[in-house]
């Protein structure tokens, strides 16, 4: 068996995702007002807390919108760590790393292409050792969760290396 080393980085969803602020609307807006609590008598004192409550619905969403980076219905992976760190060297003598050579890594523009590069490079070599690919990695499970969810999401089908282990772990 072969060893796949992944890692991801997420970001939070940006602020104009409209799916986030369809969210965000339902969730921070004055009709989602919890009420009081139950040792507020009077008119005036029940007002006032809904007033601060109120007041702070802008910073609140903001801190809900930074925490998206762990929600995999709002966050969006931005960067894919890729090795095989036991394969055979390229033919300048370098480790591959992420199907490219360290000189030739690139930022991705968007999200979808990004996973779809990422799923292509698991499968080639997933069928160079006939399936026998593990995955090993710090806090795994979340990223290969989080990984195969967005995948999903843009309608990337996921390599099986990672089906299989996901379906192993849960």
């Amino acid at each position: 068996m072969e060893w796949m080393v992944i890692d991801i980085e997420t970001a939070p969803a940006p602020a104009d995702c409209p799916l986030w602020q369809a969210h965000a609307d339902r969730k921070f807006s004055a009709a989602a007002y919890p009420g009081a609590p139950a040792n507020y008598k009077s008119a005036e004192a029940v007002e006032r807390h809904r007033a601060e409550w109120e007041a702070g619905l802008p910073a609140a969403r903001e801190e809900a919108r930074r925490a998206t980076g762990l929600d995999v219905r709002f966050g969006r992976v931005v960067c894919v760590g890729l090795a095989f760190p036991w394969h055979e060297e390229d033919e300048a003598g370098d480790p591959c790393v992420g199907g490219f050579r360290p000189s030739e890594a690139r930022a991705s523009v968007d999200e979808a292409s990004l996973l779809a590069e990422t799923a292509a490079m698991i499968r080639v070599r997933a069928s160079a050792v006939r399936g026998a690919l593990g995955v090993i990695g710090h806090n795994v499970g979340f990223d290969l969760r989080f990984l195969c969810a967005r995948m999903l999401h843009h309608g990337i089908e996921v390599p099986a290396p990672l089906r299989r282990w996901y379906a192993a772990a849960v």
